[in-house]
C-alpha cells in the first residue's frame, strides 16, 4: 500500500535531493548511503520538530509586527486629555491600515513643532453596544494603529492617536473636530463613499455639533490620485 505523505515546502525539497542522492549512491556506495540515509531522515524530523516549535512560539507571541500600545480611556474628549501641546491641531480619520493617503498627507505638510496631529478612528459599535470607554483595542485597531505609527515614524513626526466609540463614524469625526477646535480635518474617500458624497453629509453633521455657528473648518478629502478641498 502505497501513503502519500505531506512534506511542508521548503523542507521538502531539500528531502528530496538528498534522498535522491541517496539512491544514486546505493549502488555504489551500499554501507555509506545507509547512513547517509538514516542521517538525512533525522535531519528531517530535527527540522520539522523545530518549526513546528516556532510557530507554536509565535502563536503564543501573538500577530508579529505589532505595535504595544499604553491604552488609556477617557471619558471626557479634551485637549489635555489626549496630550496636546500646541494651539494649532489637525484631525485625521483613518478607517483602513491599508488606505491612508490622507495622513500621509498631513503628515508632510505640517510642521510639528507647531501644530497636533491628532489621528482618530472611528470605532462603530453595534445595535445594543454601549458606548463604554474601557483600556483595550481590538487587533483590528491594533493593525491600523501600527500603521499609523510606522507612517509617523517614516515621516519623523509625533502622532496622537484616537479611538472614538460611535454609531455615526462620519458624525463623530465632526463632533471631535469641534471639541478640539482644529483648523483642519482630513478624511479617505473610498468608491463607496466619494469625496463629494462626504463633503455634502459631513457640512450636515459640522452643523449640527455646534451651536452657535461661528467655528470655521477645512475639509480635505483624499485619495492615491487626487484631493478635494472645502472649507466650512
Amino acid at each position: 500500500t502505497i501513503r502519500s505523505v505531506e512534506i511542508p515546502i521548503g523542507l521538502g525539497s531539500v528531502f528530496t535531493v538528498l534522498l535522491l542522492l541517496g539512491i544514486v549512491n546505493l549502488f555504489t556506495k551500499p554501507y555509506a548511503t545507509v547512513w547517509g540515509i538514516g542521517f538525512t531522515v533525522a535531519l528531517y524530523v530535527a527540522f520539522g520538530f523545530s518549526e513546528r516549535a516556532n510557530k507554536k512560539l509565535m502563536a503564543t507571541r501573538g500577530e508579529p509586527g505589532l505595535e504595544k500600545f499604553n491604552v488609556h480611556g477617557e471619558d471626557q474628549l479634551t485637549v489635555e486629555a489626549i496630550g496636546c501641546k500646541h494651539a494649532r491641531r489637525k484631525l485625521v480619520a483613518a478607517s483602513a491600515p491599508n488606505r491612508l493617503y490622507q495622513l500621509q498627507k498631513c503628515l508632510q505638510e505640517s510642521d510639528s513643532d507647531t501644530t497636533d496631529i491628532v489621528v482618530m478612528h472611528a470605532k462603530i459599535l453595534a445595535d445594543k453596544e454601549n458606548a463604554t470607554v474601557d483600556d483595550s483595542i481590538t487587533t483590528d485597531q491594533d493593525q491600523l494603529l501600527t500603521e499609523v505609527i510606522k507612517l509617523a515614524e517614516k515621516e519623523g513626526k509625533p502622532v496622537l492617536p484616537i479611538v472614538v466609540p460611535t454609531n455615526n463614524a462620519l458624525y463623530a469625526v465632526a463632533q471631535t473636530a469641534a471639541q478640539l477646535g482644529v483648523e483642519e480635518i482630513f478624511l479617505g474617500v473610498s468608491q463607496r463613499y466619494p469625496a463629494d458624497y462626504l463633503i455634502e453629509q459631513f457640512a450636515i453633521y459640522w452643523g449640527m455639533v455646534q451651536a452657535d455657528g461661528d467655528k470655521h473648518v477645512v475639509l480635505r478629502t483624499v485619495d492615491a490620485r487626487r484631493e478635494v478641498r472645502q472649507e466650512l
